[in-house]
């Protein structure tokens, strides 16, 4: 194909030159005379051939700069992520549980007089999984319930709850069907705490046991506040457990305030110094009292503890990568405890 490609380029050159040959050529024999049927030496050949070769050399760089960011944006578009559905409430789906035939599915929710809300999940009319959910604990009810397939090299598809607790406190829990009389469930609860605060809106699925969901701040810093990163976990165990990275994306601002703060920007109370690199080694600039940035990646350096009374609690410090709104782009370190005079003063978020 690249090949065929290569002659056709090569024949268009090939067309718009002897063209121009053929018409300098007429017109120098037409001043001097000279016959149209003169017969070309073999050095006029060879030079030919030579010039040829040339021209298919060159298509084929010009077809390769052509294919190559082609070829480049279809690996992308391949890298996809797997569908994720949304099931509604009391209807009944037509869907693969376990890697046999499809089976009858449906759930079912009821709210109480008392504020409880119960959960049950039916598989060919018969009820599975039952729970019910209390605002007197951390999770209240469930918002919404996604089917999909975290790990395709398996025969398994799972079933993943939204729940809705108290203010933000959201959180996730996966079912796992394997037959009418065995069930498995991963629980934010049992996670110690790792997906509180954690939602499936805009869930990616890889298909290799690797999914994204949205987490409230889960590496906490007093001097940058609160964030949404994008966190991969997988299955583990009867755990949903997080996977690390070397860095984690952040949502736009505009995904979780909108139109709340009137401003897509951070806003630094200080003078810091804007890193080249995530290495710390150079600094590009200095960034003064009042510039503006947006979040787009932090990278977790390391965690410090305290103890407040009983409590220890950990602070992490961060690197975070940040657009400047002048367009120029570099990292700024923000400490785990803060030290003195805030770092920053509009942060569009909530803390």
């Amino acid at each position: 194909m690249l090949l065929c490609g290569c002659f056709c380029v090569e024949n268009m050159i090939e067309f718009f030159q002897m063209d121009q040959v053929t018409r300098s050529g007429k017109d120098r024999r037409q001043n001097s005379g000279m016959s149209w049927n003169h017969r070309i030496n073999p050095e006029a050949d060879a030079a030919k051939r030579s010039r040829r070769f040339a021209r298919v050399l060159l298509a084929g760089i010009i077809l390769l700069c052509m294919i190559l960011p082609a070829a480049a944006g279809a690996e992308v578009n391949a890298a996809a992520y797997y569908k994720v559905e949304t099931l509604k409430p009391a209807k009944t789906y037509k869907i693969d549980l376990n890697g046999g035939k499809k089976e009858k599915v449906r759930y079912k929710l009821k709210n109480k007089t008392d504020g409880r809300q119960s959960f049950k999940l039916y598989v060919n009319g018969k009820c599975v999984y039952k729970k019910t959910f209390s605002p007197l604990r951390q999770y209240a009810r469930v918002a919404s319930v996604k089917y999909l397939d975290i790990k395709r090299s398996d025969q398994y598809k799972e079933l993943m709850l939204d729940l809705d607790g108290d203010q933000s406190n959201n959180g996730v829990m996966v079912l796992r069907y394997y037959s009418k009389n065995k069930i498995k469930v991963y629980e934010s609860g049992k996670n110690e705490g790792l997906l509180d605060r954690t939602d499936s809106a805009g869930i990616q699925n890889t298909g290799k046991n690797k999914f994204f969901l949205n987490q409230d701040t889960p590496f906490p810093n007093e001097t940058f506040g609160c964030y949404y990163a994008r966190m991969p976990f997988k299955l583990k165990g009867s755990m949903i457990a997080k996977k690390n990275a070397s860095k984690y994306r952040l949502m736009k601002v505009s995904d979780y305030t909108p139109g709340v703060f009137g401003t897509p920007y951070y806003v630094l109370a200080r003078k810091m110094g804007l890193y080249e690199t995530d290495s710390m080694n150079v600094v590009a600039r200095h960034c003064y009292a009042g510039t503006k940035f947006t979040p787009v990646w932090i990278k977790v350096l390391d965690g410090e503890t305290v103890s407040y009374g009983s409590d220890p609690y950990t602070r992490y410090n961060l690197l975070v990568n940040v657009t400047l709104s002048t367009g120029e782009s570099g990292w700024l370190y923000f400490p785990a405890f803060k030290q003195g005079d805030d770092y920053l003063t509009a942060v569009p978020a909530w803390g």
